[in-house]
């Protein structure tokens, strides 16, 4: 990933056709809440930037077309045994 295709909290709120209030909101929300999700975002050096690919993930997550992507260590381990099984 290159800094090209990181975007500002105003950029990918335009991508996501929402104010830039109601996505910063959400990344409030979801860092008190854990039940809400938040489209994904690092910082760097303090500034909040999201990537075009993982907005394009989250958008597909919340309108159920894809599977999440396993949280936790041992979800991944499973799921890396499934895929392996299913190649046989």
């Amino acid at each position: 990933m290159s800094p090209t295709d990181l975007m500002t909290t105003a950029q990918a709120a335009q991508y996501l056709n929402v104010t830039d209030a109601h996505l910063e909101r959400l990344r409030s929300k979801a860092s008190i809440e854990r039940h809400i999700e938040a489209p994904p975002y690092v910082k760097i050096g303090g500034l909040v930037r999201y990537s075009r690919r993982a907005l394009d993930r989250w958008l597909d997550l919340q309108m159920g077309m894809t599977e999440p992507e396993p949280s936790t260590d041992r979800e991944r381990r499973q799921a890396d045994y499934e895929s392996r099984l299913e190649s046989l």
